[in-house]
């Protein structure tokens, strides 16, 4: 508003100028040692001067209101403009404030991606952990199992070399003497049992 008046009195003053360069031919005409002028064209130049100064002052009148409309569009086009600007510093702002908190928030973030991985790798590593016992529990019972078996087929191996083995001495030692006093005495065995029976 403060910068309206000055151009407000520019423009007051060149109308003043404009007016002044109007009537100065009929000033000077009117000093002028001519002879002296009829009445008709004191009238006629009385006219004259009155029809510039009337258009003049309707001129004037009407550029000042036009020149205060103009002013007032003017003051309200940097009433807007300042207003925008406003209304830009403050979403400037905003975002500013917006923009460091999405900052503080990502390193929020990363830090609980950081502890969630930490606590998935601690959680992946027990799971493995578990994993290898049970499988080394699981390989300690089938070592168990496969000694097992093989001491079983030692044994029986073991077993069925005695037998080979006394077989073979009970063929080798059994002569046709003994095997018929074996016999004797089976059958007196199985006798003495008839009897008491």
């Amino acid at each position: 508003m403060m910068r309206l008046r000055p151009r407000k009195e520019h423009i007051n003053q060149a109308l003043r100028l404009a007016a002044l360069l109007l009537l100065a031919p009929l000033v000077a005409a009117a000093q002028a040692p001519e002879a002296a002028p009829s009445v008709t064209q004191t009238v006629f130049q009385w006219l004259n001067f009155a029809l510039i100064i009337g258009a003049g002052w309707w001129a004037w009148k009407r550029l000042k209101v036009a020149f205060a409309r103009q002013g007032e569009r003017i003051a309200g086009a940097i009433a807007e403009a300042e207003a925008a600007h406003q209304k830009a510093q403050e979403r400037l702002q905003a975002a500013e404030a917006k923009l460091a908190g999405i900052e503080a928030e990502a390193a929020e973030m990363r830090e609980r991606a950081k502890r969630d991985s930490a606590a998935e790798a601690l959680r992946i590593r027990a799971l493995a952990e578990d994993e290898a016992a049970r499988v080394e529990r699981g390989a300690a019972a089938e070592i168990e199992a496969a000694e097992r078996a093989a001491l079983n087929r030692l044994r029986e191996g073991a077993i069925a070399q005695t037998i080979e083995r006394a077989r073979a001495l009970v063929a080798e030692r059994l002569t046709p003497a003994i095997d018929a006093r074996l016999l004797t005495r089976f059958v007196d065995s199985v006798g003495r049992s008839g009897r008491l029976s």
